[in-house]
């Protein structure tokens, strides 16, 4: 099912909190909503599924305005960031409860039950009760509960924010082979970049109530629209540079770019740590160094900025470094 906003608009006591955002999500795409804590990404969510109206603009899934409709009939599967479990059912009466009422008959029922535990791994759990479950097991259980349904949109709000780094790449595997199988159109809610870039066909970067970017994950990581879209994708260094033609000069030296035009205008350039190799040289300092990733990753203070490198061995505080830039330079506007 298609997904279609245009300019939504959504407030709380008369504080502003989706102002005019648009944004089209193809039937069966997998689409991140990436941005800080109280940027709007779960107040979007709510209104797509229902429990809030959109004070303005509109909603539309296949094209039909949601307006009106309420959430059980958008054929919409959510599993909400506390989870919502209920504590006196088990993980099979979870499942069964959700297709009370629906026109469903008993054997449908339980073929759907059996298959839906199947694809979440949870079949030799069945008969436990959520204070029973492990983080990930829990949190399989409330993916379950919105699937079995079969609904065409699967919204997630912040699935994977209180499990560990373990189980949040095992949960992001498990999230990924979910939505091949069913090819649902998905949604879900983060504030980890990582999160987003490895799980999302694409992504919509906001901030203050708006979408200041969407795009494939990696466009949006190597071409971030402005400075803000480069910080909530990643570590980054932003630099002020100036266009020679198909160079960059920055303070340290002009570098091939990615541009050919806009010779001797001012911009800001990109950054990211990756594209960066701290060699020896006189140009500049490090200021710090840190183990992370595999690699040695060092803060350099150089023409007046301090850049993050990655470097073959741990840079002591003070040693004289320069930077090697491993890719042409993408550079945006101020």
């Amino acid at each position: 099912m298609r997904i279609e906003l245009r300019d939504v608009v959504a407030s709380y006591g008369g504080n502003p909190v989706l102002r005019d955002v648009s944004l089209a999500v193809p039937a069966g795409e997998l689409l991140a909503l990436l941005g800080p804590s109280g940027c709007g990404k779960t107040t979007l969510l709510m209104a797509i599924a229902g429990f809030r109206e959109a004070e303005a603009g509109q909603i539309l899934l296949d094209g039909n305005s949601a307006s009106g409709v309420p959430p059980r009939d958008r054929e919409i599967g959510m599993v909400f960031q506390d989870l919502a479990l209920w504590p006196h059912l088990t993980v099979e009466k979870h499942l069964e409860f959700v297709l009370k009422g629906r026109k469903v008959s008993a054997a449908e029922r339980r073929a759907r039950i059996a298959a839906t535990l199947e694809v979440v791994e949870l079949n030799d759990l069945a008969g436990r009760l959520p204070a029973a479950l492990s983080g990930g097991e829990a949190q399989r259980l409330a993916v379950a509960r919105a699937l079995v349904a079969r609904p065409k949109i699967l919204l997630l709000d912040e699935p994977l924010g209180a499990l560990d780094r373990r189980l949040r790449e095992r949960m992001m595997a498990f999230l990924r082979r979910v939505h091949e199988q069913f090819k649902m159109t998905t949604i879900t809610v983060t504030h980890d970049y990582d999160e987003a870039l490895a799980l999302a066909d694409q992504v919509a970067v906001m901030h203050g109530g708006r979408v200041l970017q969407t795009g494939a994950p990696d466009e949006v990581y190597r071409r971030p629209a402005d400075g803000r879209v480069a910080e909530i994708t990643g570590a980054a260094s932003l630099l002020a540079a100036r266009r020679e033609g198909d160079r960059v000069r920055l303070p340290w030296g002009a570098f091939p770019s990615a541009f050919s035009d806009g010779a001797g205008e001012d911009v800001t350039v990109v950054l990211r740590p990756e594209a960066v190799e701290v060699v020896d040289g006189e140009a500049g300092r490090v200021r710090a160094s840190r183990f992370r990733s595999g690699r040695w990753e060092a803060d350099v203070e150089i023409g007046g900025s301090v850049v993050i490198g990655w470097s073959a061995r741990r840079r002591e505080s003070a040693e004289r470094v320069s930077l090697k830039l491993a890719e042409p330079l993408w550079s945006i506007k101020p």
